[in-house]
């Protein structure tokens, strides 16, 4: 991959490049990949510093034409260790509001530090390689937009207006009055980075246009809630009058994952074309995800939380987690990056390499998995185009390093760990034991909530990818929860027990340990056929291959439901009155054998 620069394009022909200010040509010595990215790396980071410079001169030069004293260095931590605002920023940026009666969108735009020059609300992110670069990608045009304009999307009138004031005065949810300090952390981080606007209640009462949502907290695995959590903005309250509400689904991008099927499919196509390859796997992560996209100016106004104790507003430049278009919009961006790295082969990085296999990557929403087979140096150069790749598309702080992992024959991907060497996929014990703690404690309550529902299903999803055969179940507890009350608990149906208790049975039993990948991946050709049938009074499965088969008898308890109608439909089917399972006995009596 050749990332073009201001200084110059490192590739050897003009094929790919529509721009003239590319100069080309071959350098002189030749730089190792890995160099090569890093050096990318340090040059795009040297020329984000300098733009996020200019930044600061916009905003002070803004401050100093009305007469306000530009901000000074507040510390994020007071004496007591807690974290604070940037009060000096909110001051600044509020008296600018009060003297020069600005919008919403021109406080924005000062801000970032958007010019008619330079309009790109998020200074890291740069359109111009990206044009030749993403040349076949469906979704370039739509990228390029966003990262000029910011994203843009267009909202339905509200259903129920809020009057203006009362919105202001919004109070937060439970979550984020507990884990205050982590809340104020991450609106710190935000104003230093520029991803949050902090002005005063008084300020943004000025403001129509704006809305306020409540803002949760939810801690983060590995870290501690008192200092850090991850902000979710509540964006489905109030019901009816929220900014999902308001969302046009008709206006966002479309949004597909790859099931992750696809991991299992790769490793044994490897397998399948050469038995005695060693596949290994690797795993990438983006830095904040979806806080490296900003929103249109008119956009952001429906990203505002509330912060009472400070009498401060906070509106969010970038996309929040909580908005029902921040997956899709960030899956133009995720599908860049893919798209780069399936596009590279060694021969496409290193001039002279007769390797010409594409690089395989599977993303799911911020994460990247590479599987290759470890021959040459195919596994450092997958990794160099997909750190390529980030920087290209999200600029040089989207690299997430902790989160890279070693090139491995064993490794947790999306939750699951995968064994190319025994060619297995399991789900992992921890995440068992805490699918059943959900599910038991769902089954012993009189009343379940939503939550506990969205719980159950976040646990159930790996045994789905693991037994083809519990989707349907796990489909019936989907629209359970898509119907339950936010706010109210309901007692679980008989039949939703059932379908609960069939999960419980296939943790504890089910052997979700070394799945073969060919039976994880797709059905295989079956060795043996199997023909089963009930009728009312029993089950009865034929073995023709071996002439023999198996007849069960329902008890006299099972009997009397089934002719009360006692079993929902979803239960035991819609053949179960309808087949009678003697046939097989009496056309073959004589020739088949009864299965003991």
């Amino acid at each position: 991959m050749q990332l073009a620069t201001a200084r110059g394009c490192p590739s050897a022909s003009a094929d790919r490049c529509t721009h003239s200010f590319l100069g080309h040509f071959v350098p002189t010595t030749k730089l190792d990949p890995v160099v090569k990215a890093h050096f990318i790396q340090g040059q795009l980071l040297r020329s984000l510093e300098a733009a996020e410079t200019s930044v600061r001169a916009v905003r002070t030069a803004a401050f100093l034409a009305v007469g306000v004293q530009p901000p000074a260095s507040s510390p994020p931590v007071d004496p007591q260790d807690d974290y604070q605002l940037d009060v000096e920023a909110q001051r600044a940026l509020s008296e600018l509001v009060r003297r020069s009666d600005l919008s919403l969108a021109d406080t924005i735009r000062v801000w970032r530090g958007q010019t008619a020059t330079d309009p790109r609300p998020n200074k890291a992110l740069c359109p111009d390689p990206l044009e030749w670069l993403l040349v076949g990608y469906e979704q370039q045009s739509l990228a390029l937009k966003s990262i000029r304009t910011g994203i843009q999307h267009c909202f339905h009138p509200h259903g129920a207006v809020i009057p203006h004031g009362q919105d202001i005065e919004r109070s937060n949810h439970k979550s984020a009055v507990v884990l205050a300090n982590s809340l104020l952390h991450s609106i710190r981080d935000g104003q230093d980075l520029g991803t949050y606007m902090v002005v005063d209640k008084d300020v943004a009462a000025r403001w129509p246009a704006i809305r306020i949502s409540r803002f949760g907290c939810v801690p983060k695995a590995d870290a501690d809630p008192r200092t850090e959590a991850r902000v979710i903005h509540d964006l489905s309250f109030p019901r009816g009058a929220s900014v999902n509400d308001a969302s046009n689904q008709a206006d966002l991008p479309p949004l597909s994952y790859e099931h992750v099927a696809a991991l299992a499919r790769r490793i044994e196509s490897i397998k399948v074309r050469n038995p005695h390859a060693t596949v290994k796997i690797k795993r990438g992560d983006v830095k904040a995800a979806f806080r490296n996209l900003f929103g249109h100016v008119d956009v952001c106004a429906k990203f505002a939380g509330s912060l009472p104790r400070q009498g401060a507003v906070v509106v969010d430049l970038a996309l929040p987690f909580g908005w029902t278009g921040s997956p899709a919009h960030y899956g133009v961006f995720g599908g860049a990056i893919t798209f780069l790295v399936r596009r590279e082969s060694p021969a496409t990085l290193v001039p002279g390499s007769s390797d010409r296999e594409r690089f395989y990557c599977y993303t799911w929403v911020d994460d990247h998995v590479l599987v290759e087979q470890d021959h040459d140096d195919r596994l450092e150069l997958c990794e160099v185009a997909l750190r390529l790749a980030m920087l290209a598309v999200l600029g040089p702080r989207s690299i997430n390093e902790p989160k890279f992992t070693h090139w491995s024959t064993q490794s947790r991907a999306l939750g699951l760990d995968w064994d190319t060497t025994t060619r297995t996929v399991s789900m992992p014990p921890d995440k068992i034991a805490k699918a059943l703690l959900r599910i038991r404690e769902l089954l012993q309550s009189p009343g379940v909530s939503r939550t506990s529902l969205s719980q159950v299903l976040g646990s159930l999803r790996h045994v789905c990818s693991c037994i083809r055969s519990a989707r349907p179940f796990f489909q019936r507890i989907a629209a359970l929860y898509r119907r339950s009350p936010r706010w109210s608990r309901r007692p679980l149906s008989a039949g939703a027990k059932l379908d609960v208790l069939w999960f419980e049975h296939i943790l504890v039993h089910g052997q979700l340990q070394g799945v073969p990948l060919r039976y994880f991946g797709a059905l295989p050709e079956p060795d043996v056929h199997i023909y089963m049938d009930a009728s009312d009074s029993g089950l009865c499965a034929l073995h023709p291959a071996s002439q023999a088969f198996l007849r069960v008898q329902f008890d006299e308890e099972e009997r009397a439901l089934i002719a009360r109608n006692a079993f929902s439909p979803s239960t035991y089917g819609s053949n179960f009155p309808q087949y009678s399972q003697s046939c097989a006995g009496d056309t073959h009596g004589s020739q088949w054998s009864r299965i003991r």
